[in-house]
């Protein structure tokens, strides 16, 4: 058996599915996506309906990413909270996403692991990063409610953190300065090893730090899709995808 991580695909749908075939997968491996499967690319849709035919054969674990929480929540507030719904920005195509998605589909996003842990292999799979001061225990498995990310703020850095301050805490996008330092620069293995994305680091393979492992290379952005493969023997490997084009300009 095989676990098999994979990165930030955001709707780049053909990518995926020749990093699927490039894997060669077995009945026993079991895959993880950690996040960011919509947006920005060319067919959102596409990629979770793919993904959901393929926990048909195999156990598949989503890990959420910041684009399937907003997703979610623009659900939410569609449904219940109008006001909230105005305010929120970078929604453009989610309702035809809507359209596009059944039932089914929306329950498998929804079923997604804020935080998720292989114990055989000492690994924490987290989409974004982990702060200096978080306070969630991670050794426990969390999986998404909104309620859950309503009530606790830790919950919603796990899917956003990137760079830090000097005492560890949370530095929005775009705030961060000389002082800043990046999040898996200073994890300390805690949790084991954290295999994480959103952060993306465009090349033909991930990123490796001492108690870290980035693994989304930027497909998105005319990068690769990679995979991370803990093989039988806990030997980590990585298979990668370049991409077709550059879908979304980065800013």
């Amino acid at each position: 058996m095989r676990h098999i991580v994979i990165g930030d695909i955001h709707g780049c749908i053909d990518e995926l599915k020749l990093l699927i075939h490039k894997l060669e997968l077995q009945q026993d491996d079991r895959l993880y996506f950690i996040g960011d499967l919509i947006d920005r690319g060319p067919d959102s849709a596409g990629v979770v309906k793919y993904v959901r035919e393929l926990s048909e054969k195999n156990v598949v674990v989503l890990i959420l990413g910041n684009h399937e929480e907003k997703f979610l929540r623009y659900l939410d507030h569609k449904k219940n909270n109008q006001s909230a719904l105005k305010n929120m920005k970078g929604t453009e195509k989610f309702d035809e996403l809507i359209q596009q998605l059944d039932e089914t589909d929306i329950k498998f996003l929804s079923s997604a692991y804020i935080n998720y842990n292989i114990p055989s292999e000492n690994i924490c799979l987290v989409h974004g990063g982990i702060s200096g001061n978080n306070k969630i225990d991670l050794y426990f498995n969390h999986q998404y409610s909104h309620d859950l990310i309503k009530s606790n703020k830790g919950f919603e850095l796990l899917l956003k953190t990137r760079f830090l301050d000097e005492s560890g805490n949370f530095i929005s996008l775009g705030q961060e300065n000389e002082t800043s330092v990046f999040w898996a620069d200073q994890y300390d293995g805690k949790y084991g090893k954290v295999i994480f994305g959103h952060h993306a680091i465009i090349g033909d393979k991930p990123v490796e730090y001492k108690h870290a492992n980035n693994i989304d290379t930027g497909c998105v952005y005319g990068g690769s899709l990679s995979a991370c493969v803990i093989n039988l023997n806990s030997t980590i490997s990585y298979n990668s995808i370049k991409s077709n084009q550059k879908y979304y300009e980065r800013k």
